[in-house]
């Protein structure tokens, strides 16, 4: 499916012997010192130039060009990095340039390289070629992608991020892809952020990835982008904090995943939030022979997805390869299938010995919450979950072949979810996309009672995983010391919308006597990262409008205070 031919570019430059700062600006002329009162015009020019360790401070404006690196960074020196000057607006526009192959940055068998803070915008991919906003192929190590921002890269197979592992014996490695936006791409048939082969000891955090045609981000194995085998998939990374959503495959009849593992290993994948995309999240293995196996998806929020929530198995053993070991704990899957495909909340293809534990499975009117295919049993275990349909006369269970519309028939005929639930899950406010667990839920206290999460595992919201000693259903954890309660955030009637915010953010609130209010965003840590109101107010409903278009995106929190209530909703900022 992927050529891996590039047109790579060995200019012949002076190496500048000392690591120090340059600089890059559109008044700038190559023949300069590259100082910052002495400029180069190009970021080309740069990064031909410079010694590791140095970084390349971009002046705000437009650069006509692409960008093909020819130096790497190093343990000893650091990296090179390229980086937008003093929060200044830059961007690679590479509309009508040629040559440098078909990427805005090229990087083949390149180390410590960071790219860092800028807009990365329109190229096109000619026909049966691959090309991306950022290419990374060969062997790399320490390559780090932060904070930019990609559109608007279209034709065939034109991704945002796109990472080939080629290299026989040396991986991809140590490599970190994290608050990035890509949007208005055309990756279809490949994907939006993609790594393929040879790559390991990688994270792919806090991006937001959405308006694509076709799977948003993909960890894949199998496709023979590694000449050796063995080595030849996505392994021992983690996937988290990431926001999907508008990922529609345009081929096939629409079968895109927000989040997809295609024949990867080892991988973590948590936190994350897919919604309006084809499915959710899908751990799958497309190449005959090969197996996806050992992988942890946890935490994670997938709804208002069009066919699937989560699913997982090779789709068409023996011709495809299979899953095994897997296991999926605490996700909240809430009314997908919203095209009423015949899929499901958790939809099961070929699978082995895999775990399904502590999940919140809520259908809406599909009425359809389990999927399990013939043949498709062996040795997978469902058990503590909680499940719910509100239309509960006529929900039903597909399992091995058999329907059961009942939940008692289900548990009865297949011994599975021997401590599952089938009780409202009460929710805070689904409709506003608040999954929250209230002080009533059924899912409190009720997951699997000898389960323990990871060390350091955080709920979706970022809040304690594990409390009273025994975990919670579902993606969120219940803590009253957050103070999230139902009791709470009806006294408090808190909304902030939208729950993707580009430009500015709306929130809404009633006092019920006078008191002072603090409104505070804060990132995932729980940093503060801007005070939005410190004021008295007396009783009433207050509307307030807050600009947030001068943060990187990324998932924060909105928290309100008063002298009796505090409430948090999350919004993600997107560009």
């Amino acid at each position: 499916m992927k050529s891996l031919t590039l047109a790579f570019i060995l200019l012949c430059v002076t190496t500048v012997s000392q690591a120090q700062n340059y600089y890059v600006a559109t008044t700038g002329n190559n023949t300069n010192n590259g100082s910052l009162t002495a400029p180069w015009k190009t970021i080309q020019k740069a990064v031909s130039t410079v010694a590791a360790g140095s970084t390349i401070n971009v002046r705000g404006g437009t650069y006509k060009e692409k960008i093909d690196f020819t130096k790497s960074g190093n343990a000893t020196a650091g990296f090179i990095t390229v980086q937008n000057y003093n929060g200044e607006h830059v961007i690679v526009d590479a509309a009508g340039v040629s040559g440098n192959g078909d990427n805005v940055f090229n990087l083949y068998n390149k180390n410590y390289v960071r790219i860092k803070g800028l807009e990365i915008q329109n190229a096109t991919v000619p026909d049966n070629h691959d090309g991306a906003g950022v290419f990374i192929e060969g062997n790399a190590d320490h390559i780090e992608v932060l904070n930019c921002k990609i559109h608007d890269i279209t034709g065939d197979n034109a991704m945002g991020i796109t990472v080939y592992g080629s290299h026989k014996t040396k991986a991809v490695q140590n490599l970190v892809i994290d608050g990035n936006e890509i949007y208005d791409c055309e990756p279809a048939h490949s994907e939006a952020l993609t790594l393929n082969g040879n790559v390991r000891l990688f994270q792919i955090t806090n991006n937001i990835v959405h308006d694509v045609n076709n799977i948003g981000i993909d960890m894949i194995g199998g496709e023979g982008t590694c000449p050796k085998a063995s080595n030849d998939n996505a392994r021992n990374g983690i996937c988290s904090g990431n926001t999907v959503y508008n990922a529609r495959a345009i081929y096939g009849g629409g079968y895109a995943a927000g989040i997809y593992v295609d024949g990867g290993d080892t991988i973590i994948i948590e936190r994350n939030i897919v919604h309006d995309c084809d499915l959710g999240m899908e751990i799958g293995c497309e190449n005959k022979g090969k197996t996806a196996t050992n992988n942890i998806i946890r935490d994670n929020m997938l709804y208002n997805n069009d066919k699937r929530g989560l699913s997982f198995g090779g789709y068409d053993y023996p011709s495809t390869g299979k899953v095994q070991h897997c296991k999926f704990y605490n996700n909240t899957c809430y009314k997908n299938d919203v095209l009423h495909d015949g899929a499901g909340e958790l939809y099961i293809e070929y699978a082995l010995n895999c775990e399904v534990k502590n999940n919140l499975f809520y259908c809406g009117d599909q009425n359809l919450l389990l999927n399990c295919l013939q043949g498709n049993a062996d040795g997978n275990i469902f058990n503590y979950n909680l499940y719910y349909s509100e239309l509960p006369g006529n929900n039903h269970f597909d399992y091995d072949g058999s329907q059961y519309n009942s939940f008692s028939s289900y548990k009865s005929a297949t011994a599975q979810d021997a401590n599952s639930l089938f009780m409202n899950p009460l929710l805070n406010n689904p409709a506003v996309n608040n999954f929250h667990l209230t002080a009533s839920s059924p899912g409190k206290n009720a997951g699997d009672p000898v389960f323990l999460p990871a060390t350091g595992e955080l709920d979706y919201y970022g809040g304690n995983r594990y409390l009273n000693n025994r975990i919670d259903i579902g993606a969120d954890e219940y803590d009253p010391s957050e103070r999230l309660s139902e009791q709470v955030m009806n006294t408090f009637d808190l909304k902030v919308y939208p729950a993707i915010v580009h430009e500015s953010i709306t929130v809404s609130f009633i006092l019920h006597q006078d008191e002072e209010v603090l409104i505070t965003l804060t990132d995932l840590s729980g940093k503060i990262m801007k005070l939005l109101l410190d004021q008295e107010l007396s009783e009433g409903s207050y509307q307030y409008q807050f600009e947030v278009n001068d943060f990187i995106p990324g998932i924060y929190f909105i928290q309100v205070n008063s002298n009796q209530n505090s409430a948090v909703t999350r919004i993600v900022i997107a560009r």
